[in-house]
């Protein structure tokens, strides 16, 4: 049987802290450590990526700066991104953190991959606080 994501986080949060606190490390806060295991899994999703094609760098022509956004634009993207941070962290909550960084990348954001971990790190430590793991 395939553990759930939710299982996968705690052992692995839980195995993490007891081989530092064996090998005399200095072990990080619950939410530190929890946020390298969260980002573990999310790098599990970029194994799965095709290997990008090394190319020569190519001179661009210096193009002019896009016009900056009306706040009216600016906050219709942040809502768009918000929107998308929800579907992406149901995604990792529901299904896999991997299947979640996978549909990320694909928007092309590295600001969702950013704040889909930090979503991720909150909610599973509250979680894990919940359960008595922390």
């Amino acid at each position: 049987m395939q553990q759930s994501e939710k299982e996968i986080i705690k052992n692995r949060f839980l195995e993490k802290k007891q081989v530092l606190s064996q090998e005399g490390l200095e072990v990080p806060s619950n939410k530190e450590l929890l946020g390298e295991v969260v980002k573990e899994r999310m790098e599990k999703g970029l194994e799965t990526l095709p290997p990008q094609i090394e190319k020569e760098p190519q001179q661009l022509p210096h193009l002019p700066s896009p016009p900056t956004p009306s706040g009216e634009e600016r906050i219709e993207k942040e809502a768009k991104d918000e929107e998308r941070l929800k579907a992406l962290a149901a995604v990792a909550l529901e299904n896999s953190i991997p299947q979640a960084v996978l549909a990320a990348r694909k928007t092309g954001s590295d600001f969702l991959l950013d704040k889909l971990h930090d979503v991720l790190v909150d909610k599973y430590y509250q979680e894990l606080k919940n359960k008595g793991v922390i």
